[in-house]
């Protein structure tokens, strides 16, 4: 599984290459929960690919409503 944003792009292409398969989400879109999608999709591996300066002053850690908190 390939979490990402823009950077991530051209990333995803060369993981395509050596993997059977890649499910990739970008968080920008999915709206859904990351992770239900682990629970229903059991990847081996997620790779999370963002580039996170332009957040990094808005995370809100004690409310785990921020967009890189995973728990």
């Amino acid at each position: 599984l390939l979490i990402k944003e823009s950077f991530g792009n051209a990333f995803a292409a060369f993981v395509a290459l050596e993997v059977r398969r890649l499910d990739i989400l970008d968080l920008r879109y999915f709206t859904g929960s990351v992770q239900s999608f682990i629970e229903q999709h059991h990847p081996d591996v997620v790779l999370v690919l963002y580039f996170n300066a332009e957040y990094s002053n808005e995370m809100e850690l004690t409310k785990h409503r921020d967009l890189f908190d995973f728990r």
